[in-house]
């Protein structure tokens, strides 16, 4: 004993014939269902972080099963679904985790499960980027939602097994506030504090009157900043200016 450790040698008993045949006979089945195991973690992995990067859309998104029904919905989507401003979700009986897209009209709603249909059903001899694009009124009368539908593979990022989404739904709406990139605006244009606040206001819509009126200032005080954001964009009317301000929204 060289280590000052007592150690004793247990007794192998060697394997008999029929062990190793037994032994021979489960190893497949058990590397095949180890192997399954890792495969279906991954896809559920996989699965689960396509859906968390969902959320980082400023768009909505809505995934749709091979009936049509909704199996989920990033923040986005979720928020005006629960506004119930023209489109809302619809529990179905029996199946808890799954609804279906709602609208306020039935000639609406005749309109959407068409879209639908073509998004889960596609007719492969005239298969579009977009299957179908529809405009939903809303009761407040702002801007109408956009919805565009578009057909997934059988096989995507999106879910595995039963869960796979068959359609994906990019609900648009056109009266959300513009989010601009503000660090762009500071660092690519040299633009104030007070000036991307300004620009923001302008690129949403308001009126140079109107911007001076929210932000307590005089209306050449406004001006005099749009002046300074043209100089330094390198734009020089009002359309160009916006045209910038949504290209560089973040999202």
């Amino acid at each position: 004993n060289v280590t000052g450790v007592q150690t004793c040698a247990l007794p192998i008993s060697p394997f008999s014939d029929i062990e190793r045949a037994r032994g021979q006979l489960l190893l497949p089945h058990v590397s095949r269902a180890v192997g399954a195991m890792l495969k279906l973690r991954d896809s559920e992995m996989k699965a689960a972080a396509s859906l968390a990067m969902l959320d980082q859309l400023k768009s909505g998104v809505a995934l749709l099963d091979d009936a049509g029904r909704v199996i989920a919905v990033n923040s986005a989507a979720r928020n005006a679904l629960e506004d119930e401003d023209g489109l809302r979700l619809t529990a179905l009986p029996g199946a808890s985790s799954r609804a279906r897209l709602a609208a306020d009209s039935p000639a609406l709603q005749a309109r959407l499960n068409e879209a639908i249909r073509g998004a889960v059903q596609p007719d492969i001899t005239s298969a579009a980027h977009f299957s179908h694009s529809l405009a939903v009124v809303r009761p407040s009368q702002r801007a109408p939602y956009v919805l565009q539908f578009s057909s997934l593979p059988a096989s995507n990022e999106f879910g595995s097994g039963a869960d796979t989404p068959r359609a994906i739904v990019f609900i648009t709406d056109p009266s959300a506030p513009l989010v601009i990139d503000q660090s762009l605006l500071r660092t690519a244009y040299g633009l104030t504090p007070a000036e991307i606040r300004a620009a923001e206001a302008l690129a949403s819509g308001l009126s140079v009157e109107e911007v001076a009126k929210m932000r307590g200032v005089q209306v050449s005080t406004v001006r005099s900043q749009l002046k300074q954001i043209y100089a330094k964009t390198g734009v020089d009317t009002r359309a160009r200016f916006v045209k910038l301000m949504h290209a560089l929204a973040a999202g």
